[in-house]
């Protein structure tokens, strides 16, 4: 079982994004969604700190389906889900700025709150793809 550790970081004009990203299960290696593909996920998400859950898509018994790279999920999502293969699984960190931000989201994650999630990629379609999936 791999395990592997590694902090990715790209720059814009804005701000530098940085998070953490811990490989749970390797991926196929090959397919990774493009921007603009939809991508089918399932994911827990909770609090670093507490580790108490907040979110999960596995308890609503719904996969959480999104286009990517278009701002439809939190920009920490949207950068590290495209750099997973088919298949692959692994736990997120996510810095506030690159989650919710100072507004957080009423009621259910207070303002400048770090995120982790465990997610792993299900499926995928788009231009550049037929419809991969495990």
């Amino acid at each position: 079982n791999v395990t592997l550790y590694f902090i990715a970081t790209t720059s814009d004009e804005e701000f530098v994004r940085t998070f953490q990203y811990r490989r749970l299960r390797k991926g196929d290696g090959k397919n990774y969604p493009q921007k603009e593909d939809q991508v089918t996920i399932n994911y827990i998400g909770i609090f670093p700190e507490t580790q108490e859950q907040f979110d999960s898509s596995y308890d609503r018994g719904q996969t959480l389906d999104f286009i990517i790279g278009v701002g439809q999920v939190i920009p920490c999502l949207d950068e590290m889900i495209s750099r997973m293969s088919l298949g692959e699984r692994g736990v997120i960190i996510c810095p506030a700025h690159l989650g919710y931000g100072k507004e957080g989201v009423k009621g259910k994650i207070p303002p400048n709150s770090d995120l982790e999630f465990e997610v792993e990629v299900l499926r995928f379609r788009g231009l550049q793809h037929n419809a991969m999936e495990l």
